[in-house]
């Protein structure tokens, strides 16, 4: 989604929990829109809040919450897919098929796959449709069945990790999360190898917020979580997760 489009969308919704003062709630967004939203929530006239369905999850749906809503119910369902081990299916398998019915991306959120068994997570709104139209994922027979049994299939697994920084410029800290030099990391902004929210057209010079999703290309994808820290020596200490 466009950013002024998801800036209005986003605008709309705390309106309407302030002006009513109940919960609001958007659809999934990816990792670079929900990374935008959360630089918006700073800012905010009400509380917003980012989940998925489970901890970690990396399509997440947007919560706007008046004062009073302690444990945000977000309308959020999981379903769980099982077939024969032997039919080799993918994440974008069942995107497919789920979105061959006509739904939009945003009623799903993320898809666990792994032999024989994959957990959906979808708006509330969806569910009893999806579990009684997708019996069929590519060639292959699917039995859908409501909610799911822990552990989830290990498909969004990230390590938690801690690196100091000069500064939050952009090239400083993926030479440190990426575990090169800042010439290397400068290249591979102006190769375009290196990602911000999904964004290439970038400089060097730009700050890393929390909530950002950098990515260079062969090397992975990282969470920025909070760059708010110091050390004795005044280094920036930022925290961040890197996909597995």
């Amino acid at each position: 989604m466009d950013n002024k489009l998801l800036s209005a969308r986003v605008e709309d919704m705390v309106t309407q929990c302030i002006k009513n003062d109940t919960p609001q709630y958007f659809g999934f967004l990816s990792e670079e829109e929900a990374a935008f939203a959360a630089r918006l929530s700073k800012k905010a006239a009400c509380r917003m809040e980012f989940f998925g369905g489970y901890e970690g999850a990396r399509r997440v749906m947007l919560g706007c919450l008046p004062d009073w809503c302690e444990a945000p119910a977000f309308p959020i369902a999981a379903a769980t897919f099982t077939y024969r081990k032997e039919d080799k299916l993918a994440h974008r398998d069942f995107l497919g098929a789920i979105l061959s019915y006509g739904l939009q991306r945003s009623t799903i959120g993320d898809i666990l796959v792994e032999d024989g068994r994959a957990v959906v997570f979808m708006t509330a709104e969806v569910e009893e449709y999806v579990l009684t139209q997708v019996d069929k994922v590519g060639k292959f027979g699917v039995v859908g069945t409501q909610g799911f049994v822990s552990p989830l299939p290990k498909g969004n697994l990230f390590m938690s990790l801690t690196a100091t920084v000069e500064s939050l410029r952009l090239d400083c800290v993926l030479a440190a999360i990426c575990g090169f030099s800042r010439s290397s990391a400068q290249e591979s902004v102006k190769q375009g190898m290196a990602f911000v929210n999904g964004a290439s057209n970038i400089k060097c010079t730009r700050t890393v917020r929390e909530g950002d999703i950098l990515s260079v290309r062969g090397l992975g994808k990282f969470l920025i979580g909070d760059v708010d820290g110091r050390t004795k020596k005044n280094k920036v200490i930022v925290h961040y997760k890197k996909y597995l």
